[in-house]
């Protein structure tokens, strides 16, 4: 074999060894669903597990109930959900919300918040 096939033989082989097959969520994790962000399938399971413990949000919590829609919708009227989760990030407390949890709410607060 002459120098040169060698050397394209060996170049291509290089190419051909940088060609690989991941998905995107195999590189990047998981995508983050917003085709259907909802109150009830989306936004309460995300409170229930990161917020309403009796110390916190749950029933009887020291800093206020939000077991219901009605008693989250109180901190959305006012702003306080919002700053304190989408901008601040200062909630929950002693945790953090993945990206896509808090791309949830915040798609969830600009569409008003509906209770489905």
């Amino acid at each position: 074999m002459s120098p040169r096939h060698l050397l394209l033989s060996l170049l291509g082989a290089a190419l051909l060894g940088g060609c690989y097959y991941d998905t995107s969520e195999e590189l990047y994790g998981p995508s983050c669903d917003l085709s259907a962000v909802k109150y009830s399938t989306t936004i309460k399971p995300i409170i229930d597990a990161n917020c309403s413990g009796s110390s916190c949000h749950g029933v009887g919590g020291a800093q206020g109930e939000l077991v219901t829609y009605e008693q989250l919708q109180a901190t959305v009227a006012d702003g306080v959900l919002r700053n304190a989760v989408v901008v601040s990030r200062r909630m929950p407390d002693g945790g953090a919300l993945s990206e896509c949890e808090i791309d949830q709410i915040d798609l969830w607060l600009s569409n008003g918040a509906p209770n489905d």
